[in-house]
């Protein structure tokens, strides 16, 4: 494993960009990927505790994970030069998959795919996958919030994102 190590750090490279925009995205205040350290931290426990069955799988490098590799990299390449990190960063963990298959084979990749998997969990979204995310759950969570008090006789009623209760006036805002 040590002497693919290049060949990673050489396609982590060639990702910076987008590995900056990732931490960018773990680091915002009102993000939704503060997680994402953590499992990086997971993704690697997981690593090491495969690597007695990662040491001992058959090393077969794959043509078909340089032919994804190479896909990989032409997206990302594209998406960098119309600054669309999102695009990048979809592209991410398949391109490390590819590149796994490529230097290490299928049986290696089936051992590592649960440890590289976790990593999906960790690229941000796009802000407006987010933000439509955001809004259906919302929605969800308030249609079941007036279903759940007209169970009880409380005749809610359901408006966007808000909860109007009879007979009861909103307060005026100062501004």
């Amino acid at each position: 494993m040590r002497r693919d190590l290049p060949g990673l750090l050489l396609l982590l490279l060639v990702f910076s960009p987008t590995l900056v925009w990732v931490v960018e995205g773990w680091l915002q205040p009102d993000g939704y990927f503060a997680h994402g350290p953590l499992l990086v931290l997971v993704g690697l426990w997981a690593f090491w505790d495969r690597s007695a069955a990662l040491a001992a799988s058959p090393v077969r490098p794959s043509r078909t994970g340089l032919g994804l590799l190479v896909l990989f990299l032409c997206v990302h390449l594209g998406s960098q030069a119309l600054q669309v990190d999102s695009v990048s960063g979809a592209v991410l963990v398949p391109a490390i998959f590819a590149w796994w298959l490529t230097v290490r084979g299928k049986a290696s990749l089936r051992i590592a795919a649960a440890p590289l998997g976790t990593l999906f969990f960790a690229i941000p979204l796009p802000v407006f996958v987010t933000g439509r995310l955001a809004y259906g759950l919302k929605h969800l969570a308030t249609a079941g919030s007036v279903a759940f008090g007209n169970l009880f006789g409380m005749d809610l009623v359901h408006e966007g994102a808000k909860i109007r209760i009879p007979g009861v006036t909103e307060p005026t805002r100062p501004y």
